[in-house]
């Protein structure tokens, strides 16, 4: 049995399947864009993991650096302390001292 579409069912049909075709290639679209849209938000979550592991290894640096100023702090101190002991012990600062040394040295070497 044949069935005899008339032109205004004909392009009923054409649009229709207008439609479909549409409707397919956006379903397809969306597919990539949401696929596209998973795989940032990996993308993402591996930037903040790393930018979390970076943001505890400054503190630990800056921690550390703190520890070393502390410590350099100490021993400029005692070197300081050191020097005034020599100083009361020798009667003179320390650099007239070292340059009368030095003066010492050269000529000796001379």
């Amino acid at each position: 049995m044949l069935l005899w579409l008339n032109t205004k069912d004909w392009q009923i049909m054409r649009r229709f399947s207008r439609c479909v075709l549409r409707k397919q290639i956006k379903l397809k679209l969306i597919e990539a864009d949401q696929t596209e849209i998973d795989i940032l938000k990996v993308k993402v979550a591996e930037l903040e993991e790393e930018k979390a592991r970076r943001d505890e290894q400054n503190k630990y640096l800056e921690l550390k650096n703190k520890e070393l100023e502390a410590t350099k702090a100490v021993k400029e101190h005692e070197l300081y302390m050191m020097n005034k002991v020599l100083e009361n012990m020798l009667g003179k600062p320390m650099e007239p001292r070292f340059e009368e040394i030095e003066v010492k040295e050269v000529r000796a070497k001379r």
